[in-house]
């Protein structure tokens, strides 16, 4: 479902099954442990990978949460394609000590990322679509903790509390940023893509 914010800023919302959450959440434990990252996020690959690589890997219940989220990306596609990059990883926010800088320093004003900016700079495939699936929320709320904010391009800010096993969808290019949750008892976990749907043209030889 299509949430339009203004005429230029929106997002798409899906509510997905939580039947097999506590697995989920085991899952992204025990991948952030293999994955050495600085960072609150831990790759799920190395580097942009087609659907089909990742239909042929073995990553169980969060391979399918993937797989959703790009097949919901394709659904809102309008443009033809005929190839599918993703980069996929997970995302822990630690509830005491969170490694994501959450506020610029010495002010309350918000840090936004731009997928399609970050992606640029790492030199790889430039994001149509971001996903996140919400696997764990931060509890005892206060204020807008919690919030994914979203920014339009005239500066307003918008503010959107998910909740277990939501599938948000944002266009590449969209500034956003989560909120911390001082008061919490859980860490903010999830299963986010890049996705990339691409029209390569392909030389035809003659024969």
């Amino acid at each position: 479902m299509k949430i339009n914010l203004t005429d230029t800023v929106s997002y798409w919302y899906y509510k997905l099954d939580t039947t097999h959450i506590d697995e989920v959440v085991s899952n992204t434990r025990e991948i952030s442990k293999r994955v050495n990252s600085k960072h609150d996020g831990h790759g799920l690959w190395p580097d942009d990978k087609s659907k089909e690589w990742i239909v042929s890997q073995d990553f169980g219940i969060i391979g399918d949460i993937v797989l959703e989220g790009i097949t919901r990306c394709e659904e809102i596609h309008t443009l033809p394609y005929n190839s599918i990059q993703v980069g996929g990883w997970i995302n822990i926010i630690d509830k005491s000590h969170p490694k994501q800088a959450i506020r610029i320093e010495g002010t309350n004003e918000l840090i936004y990322h731009i997928h399609t900016e970050i992606e640029k700079e790492r030199g790889m495939v430039i994001p149509d679509y971001t996903f996140v699936f919400y696997v764990q929320i931060p509890d005892n709320l206060v204020g807008d903790d919690g919030k994914l904010f979203i920014k339009d391009k005239d500066g307003t800010e918008f503010g959107i509390l998910p909740k277990v096993g939501d599938l948000i969808i944002l266009k590449g290019d969209v500034p956003h940023a989560p909120v911390d949750a001082p008061h919490s008892t859980k860490d903010r976990i999830v299963i986010a893509g890049n996705v990339s749907l691409q029209h390569i043209k392909t030389e035809k030889t003659l024969m």
